[in-house]
């Protein structure tokens, strides 16, 4: 490359890049122009981004909870390989734990996820009480009947497959949407998957407990798409926290929370273990479980810092 094609003062055109920002930043017609054009590359955009993840996944990918449609995390990698994705800064942590059940323990892998200029910080985990690989009808498993492997790929898996999903803006999309974007391009609509921690009632479960375990889980998801979980205060009482990362495992984070707020003060004065399982939740229990989930959603988060 040619001397006279190199600036000879690399500040100065900083300088003058950095000023014409202000001008433009300043000016709003400017700004305008610059909006209309970002409106219109976005929509193109969109439209493309939208083609790619159904080519890339089929209907068994996608699990439907209520009416939103959450994807997989294997779905979810192989669309990431269509995309820039950068994965970097991967941190792998073991937490162990006392309860009732006696010692477990989990896996968390978090990393730091990139596309275009977009970054955020990703979380994924898995615990010897998943329900999928250490359970077994009612009972979980011994942890030296669960393999320890499984579990730490799982969390490797579900870190990287919220990353994707949280970049790409396709966590916990509509059914309707998700149904356009499918029969849009000719693909089957027929979901397979349907996971609900409203369906699958034990004896004694009436409809309207079914009703109310329902509206119960649309509250407690309704709060984990807004970015808050359930907490508890030293006296037992329910809050809501803001989800510390930026991205969770949505029926996960709804699931602890779902056990936070059914906990309850005894008689004894000890605090009771909530249930994580809606379909768990029946007569009383459920009803000021429910109320109390109102409650908060009236209230909404209060920041007492």
């Amino acid at each position: 490359m040619e001397d006279s094609l190199i600036p000879n003062d690399i500040e100065t055109v900083e300088v003058a890049r950095a000023e014409q920002a202000i001008i433009i930043r300043d000016d709003p017609k400017q700004q305008l122009r610059l909006m209309k054009e970002r409106a219109e590359c976005a929509a193109e955009l969109l439209k493309f981004q939208s083609a790619i993840i159904v080519a890339a996944t089929d209907a068994s990918d996608w699990i439907q909870f209520g009416d939103k449609m959450c994807l997989s995390s294997a779905g979810a990698e192989r669309i990431a390989q269509h995309f820039d994705i950068r994965l970097t800064n991967w941190k792998q942590e073991k937490e162990e734990w006392q309860d009732e059940l006696g010692r477990g323990y989990r896996y968390i892998f978090t990393c730091t996820a990139g596309h275009g200029n977009r970054q955020l910080h990703a979380i994924g985990q898995c615990d010897s009480r998943d329900k999928f690989l250490c359970k077994v009808g009612d009972t979980y498993k011994s942890l030296t009947e669960i393999n320890a492997n499984n579990l730490r790929a799982a969390a490797y898996h579900r870190c990287q497959g919220n990353a994707i999903k949280a970049l790409l803006g396709i966590r916990g999309i509509t059914k309707s949407t998700w149904e356009a974007l499918f029969k849009a391009t000719g693909k089957d609509t027929t979901v397979t998957n349907k996971a609900t921690f409203k369906k699958g009632s034990k004896g004694g479960t009436s409809k309207t407990d079914t009703d109310k375990q329902a509206e119960l889980g649309a509250i407690l998801l309704g709060f984990v798409d807004e970015g808050f979980v359930v907490e508890l205060d030293e006296e037992g009482n329910p809050h809501l926290e803001p989800a510390e990362y930026d991205d969770v495992d949505r029926l996960k984070a709804a699931s602890d929370s779902c056990a936070q707020i059914s906990s309850f003060v005894g008689k004894d004065n000890d605090l009771k273990a909530g249930k994580e399982s809606l379909k768990d939740l029946r007569g009383k229990w459920l009803d000021v479980t429910l109320a109390k989930a109102k409650k908060l959603k009236a209230e909404g988060y209060k920041d007492e810092g």
